[in-house]
């Protein structure tokens, strides 16, 4: 009876029913096992017994001229394949050397007796270690990122003027507006130590210089007005020797600004003179004579950012103020995004109770869904400090906040009311 013989096709189609084998093997013993049994096929191959099947020859005859191309291309490689593998062995990236590995055809070696399933099998045995090695590769990759994640945690600042920052220095803020005019920008800058008369100073010539729209701001100063020391203690004064720019919508915009620009200064008042002369007559105000800075005006505070590539600041809710602290805090989660403005405490953060007692707000966060430390959370809880200072408040302390600090600040206690926000350096 005739021998059936089995096609190349029918062959690789039995091998693929063989169960998945793993090795444990390093690289460098693979690719050395690699090497040897290229070398000792080819010896055998080339001294092929003559007791060789008429088969095996009929099978050879049949094969195509590029196989046995490859067949040559695979002597004149092997003598290479052990430099090739002490290369390796010195690569400090060995996840492209694994890679390489696993798609050079080199480390296949081609089979020349199709009959003898055996060395097919010992095949498979020896690719297979280097499929891992791209899972080896891949693995090596992640402490790369882990320590990102950690380099960039580290690096959160502070945008806020805090108490201990004005023991060496002097800050002014000036307000800017959007170029909506539909919220107020404090920007605060830190300069050298100075009274009161030397800060107006440097305000009015940062007055001067800033470039609002590099912050993605109104371009709205210097402005057409004489500002002074008031009379009285802690009052400035804003004298308008030119009326013509006069409007509703410049009202509005330039009391905003003025108001939130002296009050982070320390005044509590401002007054207002014609040429000298005490009052002014505005378009929508009317008649006017002074401006109490209300020290307390309640807002909450979002987040502004003109477009993607321009920094985010914490501005004041201008055009709502809440009654309680509490609502402030529910307005800052709530809030729907409208004019660059949006929310400041994201809404993945479960805020289970808001407390304010002998001046300390307490917020008390779900366990479950704690602070992380990322520019989000930071911004949140600088956003409540800073509505805190609006109520008035002294310290403000978060329960089950997740994180033992974040940036300068401990969670595990009380946190001062900052000075001032929005510090660029």
């Amino acid at each position: 009876m005739k021998k059936y013989k089995m096609s190349e096709l029918e062959i690789q189609e039995a091998l693929k029913q063989f169960p998945k084998i793993t090795d444990s093997r390093g690289k460098e013993e693979i690719f050395r096992k690699v090497s040897r049994t290229s070398i000792k096929r080819k010896g055998k191959n080339r001294w092929m017994p003559a007791a060789a099947s008429l088969a095996a020859i009929i099978l050879f005859s049949i094969l195509t001229s590029s196989f046995i191309f490859s067949d040559q291309s695979a002597n004149e490689k092997g003598s290479s394949r052990q430099e090739q593998a002490s290369d390796v062995r010195q690569s400090d990236t060995s996840g492209g050397s694994g890679k390489k590995a696993a798609e050079d055809p080199d480390t296949q070696v081609p089979n020349k007796n199709l009959g003898n399933t055996d060395e097919k099998e010992d095949e498979a045995e020896e690719e297979k270690p280097v499929e891992e090695d791209k899972t080896d590769d891949h693995s090596e990759t992640v402490p790369d990122k882990k320590e990102n994640i950690v380099l960039k945690a580290a690096t959160l600042s502070s945008s806020l003027v805090l108490p201990a920052d004005s023991e060496e220095h002097s800050y002014i803020t000036l307000a800017v507006p959007d170029s909506q005019l539909q919220y107020i920008i404090p920007i605060t800058y830190e300069t050298e130590k100075a009274d009161k008369q030397e800060l107006l100073d440097v305000l009015l010539d940062k007055m001067k210089t800033i470039n609002e729209e590099e912050l993605g701001l109104m371009d709205y100063y210097p402005l057409n007005l004489g500002i002074s020391m008031g009379k009285e203690e802690g009052s400035i004064n804003i004298d308008f020797t030119d009326k013509s720019e006069l409007n509703n919508l410049y009202e509005f915009g330039l009391l905003m600004a003025l108001e939130n620009t002296f009050r982070y200064q320390g005044y509590n008042k401002i007054t207002f003179s014609t040429a000298g002369k005490p009052g002014i007559e505005l378009p929508d105000t009317g008649p006017i004579t002074e401006r109490v800075l209300e020290q307390t005006p309640k807002r909450a505070f979002l987040i502004y950012q003109a477009e993607e590539s321009k920094p985010k600041f914490l501005v004041p809710n201008i055009t709502a103020s809440s009654n309680t602290v509490a609502e402030a805090i529910k307005e800052m989660q709530n809030f729907e995004p409208v004019n660059s403005a949006s929310p400041s405490i994201p809404a993945d953060i479960k805020i289970e109770k808001v407390t304010n007692e002998n001046g300390r707000l307490t917020i008390s966060l779900s366990k479950d869904t704690p602070f992380k430390d990322d520019e989000s959370s930071l911004l949140a809880i600088e956003a409540i400090l800073l509505t805190a200072k609006d109520f008035g408040l002294t310290a403000v302390l978060f329960e089950n906040a997740g994180l033992s600090a974040i940036g300068p600040y401990d969670l595990t206690k009380e946190l001062e009311i900052p000075l001032a926000p929005n510090r660029i350096q």
